[in-house]
């Protein structure tokens, strides 16, 4: 269904002439780890559907962007903690649902009070058939009622539901306290004193939702990525259980923890990023942090790595992988005296509560903010996959618009005027740009977080940019560098950083028929003056895509990694 917005059913038989259809459809093509099913009896089957109201998925969703749950209502009117315990083996079964709610008490209160201790045996076989296949249990306490023959019988219940809280530790999900809530609003009650009204239902959705979010969501922010299998480190053994689980064979202990991608989605990108983070892991204990690395030595160290040629499948759009979002934008730049466009590029699992490192991309002479942000360009693939694949840092990436005038709107001709007006965007990105990515984006601040590259025109700004704020730029990237740098808007001696960035990338095609040797020339005059860079000579493009994705994508991969 990728792309569409229908849903095609066919219905084979029905009885008599009546349908009657009661269905939720849920993205799940990023896996199942954030999925619910609600067991119990009426009070859950009343109150835990999505055909009125606010669901709880919504409700988790309000409460924060990057979850949005599937839920099942497995609420049975009239049952008791034992048809429960008879049924809950076959109907894991039938679920792929992470999250198990166990939600009987009331049917067992009613009426009697001395089923206490039944009730405890029946929840407990629950809880461990739960944690037997795998999922998550989760135990509310027993909604309070004001009807004497429940009320006066949940409190010895629900100290049952305290006994299994402390036996089984982090192990059962705490859900929400009903016995409170409802003794706190007996209005959300029904005439009968045991039902929820419509209020009351509304009200335990989002209760459910409050507390879950509380209780399993933001602990999933909190602990230890990769740990699946809960024992407070990573090892091998939870890429075993998280490759087995992916391969439908295992299960989690902790689910939660399986997100080290931290986009939303448990996949094969987060077993990849695991195995990464185990390659780079110690084997005794760490020793004390080494120095800084140089940024002579970090380009030392990565020098084999370039790519001379975009390695095959890297520009491809690929099943599961989210490719973030492209904002067009516009911002007032007090060099231009008017509004100006910009495309932002926010990584997968953006979150306005994290903060990201910030690549600048410049396009070149005649092009505009949407030549290299366009899905043609393939760069938006290029840099999604590599992050996806734990390749590249999360980082947000800034498509300008670097024609800079206060009288001409664009360029009218490859001339003094209009290479001047190329050559002021130094002041719009310092004074306007800049400041308002900090003004309205979560952006990290200093030189190790922030880095700029460009084509042709935009790769001569970039590189000139790069040497005269240097103290603002860690990271300098220049393809098929226009001529005019050096010599012209600085002398060859003068083709030198005040603080080296920790990668200086100047990559130009041997093939280039508008440009030329210039790039090399660049690489030249760099080493003449004693200037550490990576020079990459590109057999295969041209003044085209074929440099610059090759160019991109060797620089993606070491931004932001130097300290």
């Amino acid at each position: 269904m990728q792309g569409a917005n229908w849903l095609r059913m066919r219905v084979t038989s029905a009885e008599g002439r009546k349908i009657a259809l009661n269905l939720d459809i849920h993205d799940a093509s990023q896996g199942n780890s954030d999925s619910w099913i609600f067991f119990g009896d009426s009070i859950t089957a009343g109150g835990m559907g999505n055909a009125w109201g606010t669901s709880y998925a919504a409700y988790v969703h309000a409460l924060d962007a990057r979850y949005a749950p599937m839920q099942q209502n497995g609420g049975i009117g009239g049952i008791s903690s034992t048809e429960g315990r008879e049924n809950i083996d076959k109907w894991l079964q039938g679920t792929a649902a992470q999250y198990v709610s166990i939600a009987y008490g009331t049917n067992d209160s009613w009426g009697n009070m001395n089923s206490a201790d039944l009730y405890y045996e029946n929840t407990k076989y629950m809880i461990d058939a739960v944690l037997k296949a795998g999922k998550t249990p989760v135990l509310p306490k027993i909604p309070y009622a004001s009807n004497p023959d429940v009320g006066n019988y949940t409190g010895e219940h629900n100290a049952m539901i305290d006994r299994l809280y402390a036996e089984y530790g982090d192990k059962l999900i705490h859900g929400p306290d009903f016995e409170r809530y409802f003794k706190a609003n007996p209005g959300g009650l029904s005439d009968d004193g045991v039902h929820p009204n419509a209020e009351g239902y509304e009200a335990m959705r989002k209760l459910w939702a409050q507390t879950m979010y509380e209780n399993v969501y933001t602990k999933a922010i909190a602990c230890l990525p990769g740990d699946v299998d809960g024992d407070g480190s990573i090892s091998v053994a939870d890429a075993v259980m998280l490759q087995k689980w992916l391969l439908r064979t295992g299960t989690l202990t902790v689910p939660q923890a399986a997100d080290i991608y931290e986009d939303g989605a448990v996949d094969v990108f987060d077993l990849a990023l695991l195995k990464r983070l185990l390659l780079n892991q110690p084997h005794e204990s760490a020793p004390d942090p080494a120095p800084a690395t140089t940024p002579e030595e970090y380009m030392d160290s990565i020098r084999n790595q370039i790519a001379d040629r975009l390695p095959a499948g890297a520009a491809d759009v690929r099943n599961g992988v989210d490719y973030g979002e492209m904002r067009s934008c516009t911002y007032w730049s007090s060099t231009r005296e008017r509004e100006t466009p910009v495309r932002v590029l926010l990584p997968a699992g953006y979150h306005e509560n994290e903060t990201y490192p910030v690549l600048y991309l410049l396009h070149g002479y005649w092009n505009d903010e949407t030549t290299l942000s366009d899905p043609d360009s393939g760069l938006q693939t290029i840099i999604g996959n590599l992050i996806a694949s734990g390749d590249a840092e999360k980082m947000i990436v800034v498509f300008p618009y670097i024609y800079t005038s206060k009288t001409m709107p664009y360029c009218t001709g490859m001339d003094a005027v209009n290479n001047q007006n190329y050559d002021n965007f130094i002041y719009d990105l310092e004074n306007d740009l800049m400041p308002w990515m900090a003004q309205n984006f979560p952006i990290k601040t200093g030189r190790e977080h922030t880095a700029i590259s460009g084509f042709s025109m935009g790769a001569r700004e970039s590189f000139y940019i790069g040497v005269k704020l240097s103290d603002r730029f860690g990271y300098v990237g220049s393809v098929c560098t226009a001529p005019g740098l050096s010599p012209g808007m600085l002398e060859t001696s003068g083709l030198k950083f005040t603080e080296q960035p920790y990668l200086m990338l100047l990559s130009g095609a041997v093939h280039d028929g508008v440009v030329g040797n210039n790039p090399e020339n660049y690489h030249n005059i760099l080493t003449a003056n004693g200037v550490p860079h990576i020079w990459n000579s590109l057999p295969d493009g041209g003044h085209d895509n074929n440099s610059i994705q090759p160019h991109v994508y060797n620089l993606v991969r070491f931004v932001f990694k130097a300290e």
